[in-house]
């Protein structure tokens, strides 16, 4: 009885800095890292305290329901990436294809002049954005459309947004819960991805894509596992539709499923992939695209942690920074790496699938020019299913980027910084892949996991 009351007061204390402390984050400016960092930190520590003691998901589904009904109108402090969003979905609605224009090019437009709430986003998006090509696929300019469409202000866009987000999240879950149950996948691993701070703060709070993306890759998951090849593979083509990275997991079934299978999954999901690029990507403007997508391995530096080390190199062997060369290299070691990883080698359980996957996309990562905090979420994603820690631990100590928006949005900002980021993250990697995973014992203790490969 005592052991209880203990409990259920643990969980309440933990439950109520959860909630206070996400919501305090939304009216944080990133500005203030240090205080923005400590209260993320706190909210990570309640996090941990709601998995360990909650008593049903009803708990968890009352909890995010009170974040996300208070969090509807919360306009996002630590990113002006929605500007970006609902311009393009103004001009998609418009008739003008946002990969045919750069914004700065759209500003003679009569529209442009006759409408305030096009100056307030262009002024609000950034140089950056100003004058770049979009970036975003376009199944995600289907969302900044309907956004645009349903709304007349940003923060109108920017609820139609959340509301979106909600829909299809809601829908992930359900999806997830019911495979896991099918299959006795432990359940507790959903909440670490969907009750994790980084993933409210950057999915729900910021407007990162990166959720929608994960969203379709659960459900492509759990019906691509359940043998329904043609609707996993028409959900894992919107994934790729949302963000081009899933297609870096492709390389994995082919060894899993079979060459057979394997082809059958290829073909519905190129098929499908094509149809949705061509009312919005053409002859005439597929290089504007792919000019934006090299931006982020030739020209941007964030956050990384190898790269740094590898342009200190540069500066003393040549003299001048080398990202525009070193970064693509790290690119083709990381692709040469998953290549490997995915084709050699026995994985046939579905513990060992997702453990590669989970290694192969932390190595894509480690070795990215660029790796902002929301980048960092399928990792989390893919590690759900397998009994590695790393992941979780990175989402804590990932928010400490946030200081390096202040100081130049430069890979060598702080070395104090990167290395207070990524020891705690590299330590327990090593030892797991020497000795196995440890989230079960420190997180999730005397639970079951999936499967027992390796």
């Amino acid at each position: 009885m005592v052991k209880r009351f203990e409990v259920r007061w643990k969980f309440k204390c933990s439950a109520f800095l959860f909630v206070l402390t996400l919501l305090g984050l939304g009216f944080i400016d990133r500005q203030h890292y240090w205080v923005l960092f400590s209260v993320y930190l706190l909210s990570f520590t309640a996090f941990i305290g709601v998995i360990k003691n909650y008593k049903s998901t009803k708990e968890l589904f009352i909890l995010l329901g009170i974040i996300a009904l208070w969090g509807l109108f919360f306009i996002p402090e630590l990113s002006n990436d929605y500007n970006r969003f609902l311009w393009d979905g103004e001009w998609a609605i418009r008739g003008v294809n946002p990969y045919d224009h750069l914004p700065a090019e759209l500003l003679r437009r009569s529209e442009y002049a006759q409408s305030s709430y096009l100056h307030e986003l262009y002024a609000n998006m950034g140089e950056l954005s100003q004058n770049n090509y979009s970036c975003y696929p376009p199944l995600t300019q289907v969302f900044f459309a309907l956004a645009a469409f349903f709304s007349e202000s940003s923060l109108g866009g920017i609820i139609v947004l959340r509301l979106l987000f909600i829909g299809i999240l809601a829908l992930a879950l359900h999806v997830v819960i019911k495979f896991s149950e099918q299959n006795q996948v432990l359940s507790t691993s959903i909440w670490l991805l969907f009750s994790n701070p980084l993933f409210i703060t950057e999915v729900y709070f910021n407007l990162h894509f990166e959720g929608i993306m994960i969203a379709f890759l659960l459900m492509a998951f759990g019906f691509l596992l359940t043998q329904q090849l043609a609707l996993g593979s028409l959900l894992f083509a919107a994934a790729v539709q949302v963000k081009l990275v899933p297609l870096l997991l492709l390389p994995f079934f082919w060894r899993f499923y079979g060459w057979k299978k394997a082809l059958t999954i290829y073909a519905i999901l190129g098929l499908a992939v094509l149809m949705l690029f061509l009312p919005w990507i053409h002859l005439s403007n597929y290089g504007h695209f792919l000019q934006s997508l090299g931006l982020y391995f030739q020209v941007f530096e964030f956050n990384s942690f190898i790269l740094y080390y590898y342009l200190e190199y540069g500066y003393w062997k040549l003299g001048w920074n080398a990202t525009m060369f070193y970064g693509p290299r790290l690119a083709r070691i990381a692709i040469q790496f998953i290549v490997v990883l995915a084709l050699y080698g026995e994985f046939k359980t579905l513990e060992a699938l997702f453990k590669r996957m989970t290694i192969a996309y932390f190595m894509y990562l480690l070795l990215s020019s660029t790796i902002h905090p929301w980048y960092i979420l399928p990792l989390l994603m893919l590690s759900m299913y397998t009994n590695y820690l790393f992941p979780l631990v990175w989402s804590c100590t990932v928010f400490l980027s946030y200081t390096f928006y202040t100081q130049g949005n430069s890979a060598s900002s702080n070395e104090l910084i990167l290395w207070l980021e990524y020891v705690p993250v590299l330590v327990v990697f090593v030892y797991e892949m020497i000795s196995g995973g440890l989230r079960n014992k420190v997180i999730l203790e005397n639970q079951s996991r999936v499967g027992t490969g390796s």
